[in-house]
């Protein structure tokens, strides 16, 4: 299994947190629930496209919204897809969509925008290698926003919840929403609003999901010190808070959740995706990739 992730370009990165690509056969990619991280995803199959867990397939361009459960999918052949992971407000940018709208939805991006989805499904989709495949993403990305209304690139309204995002990613999820609210002058009831439009789901459980992901992410820690210590270490009530949201949103307990490095639900989620970027490999490799070519 082949999978890597990169820095978008500049032009991109008000609304793109990575771009990424994973490749390989379906022996080889375990397909375990994908916990929710708080951001919505673009994804192109060049390959055979997953199949969701009511036995349908994938169309070749979507979006999946924020999810507030683990999901489901698994390979049905050979996988090559890239995607771009976005930043938690970044669809309504783009797209103008009410985000609760798509909330636990995989959505065919046809419906949302039709420039984008052609050039996604009839020139991206169609390159044979996963690095071109990312190419033709960003460059589409970077058309659409382009079409992007003056309008909603200038909307005040969505400033406070741009803010509020970056704060608690700062934080990591360890601010209270009234704090969250003060902090930037709007009522509780005028932020969860704004996350309700803007993100899709309230901003207390979008403050949740942060935490459950640092706690994804320090799995390695809890095989050598115990998860008690972890839930102290990243502000968890206790190891019973911890415990409660780790059934909630990985829809098991955090002693039975151990997806395999090749794992979908690895792949997807702080378990691999490191806070702080792509990996130094995996830039090394892109970079390598691009002189090829030149």
């Amino acid at each position: 299994m082949i999978y890597r992730e990169r820095l978008p370009t500049p032009l991109l990165r008000d609304f793109v947190e990575r771009l990424w690509w994973l490749e390989g056969g379906a022996d080889e990619i375990g397909a375990e629930p994908i916990p929710p991280d708080g951001h919505p995803e673009i994804v192109v199959h060049g390959g055979d496209p997953f199949r969701e867990s009511g036995g349908s397939l994938q169309e070749r361009a979507l979006i999946a919204g924020q999810s507030t459960r683990a999901t489901r999918v698994s390979p049905s052949g050979a996988v090559r897809v890239v995607g771009a992971r976005l930043r938690p407000d970044a669809a309504h940018a783009l797209f103008g969509a009410p985000q609760h709208e798509l909330t636990n939805r995989v959505v065919d991006l046809r419906d949302l925008d039709a420039p984008l989805a052609s050039a996604l499904r009839g020139d991206v989709a169609a390159r044979s290698r996963g690095e071109e495949m990312l190419e033709g993403l960003e460059g589409a990305l970077a058309a659409a926003v382009s079409r992007i209304p003056r309008r909603r690139r200038g909307d005040r309204f969505g400033r406070p919840a741009a803010e509020a995002i970056r704060l608690a990613d700062r934080r990591g999820g360890l601010v209270r929403v009234e704090a969250l609210a003060q902090r930037l002058g709007v009522t509780r009831r005028q932020l969860e609003r704004l996350f309700r439009e803007r993100v899709g789901i309230p901003p207390k459980l979008f403050l949740r999901i942060l935490r459950f992901q640092r706690a994804l992410g320090s799995s390695g820690d809890a095989r050598s010190g115990g998860w008690a210590q972890v839930a102290v270490a990243l502000g968890f009530y206790d190891q019973s808070h911890l415990i409660r949201d780790f059934r909630e949103l990985a829809g098991r307990a955090p002693g039975e959740w151990s997806p395999g490095d090749a794992s979908l639900a690895a792949v997807f989620s702080a378990v691999r995706r490191d806070a702080g970027g792509p990996r130094a490999e995996d830039v090394a490799f892109f970079q390598d990739a691009s002189e090829a070519r030149a």
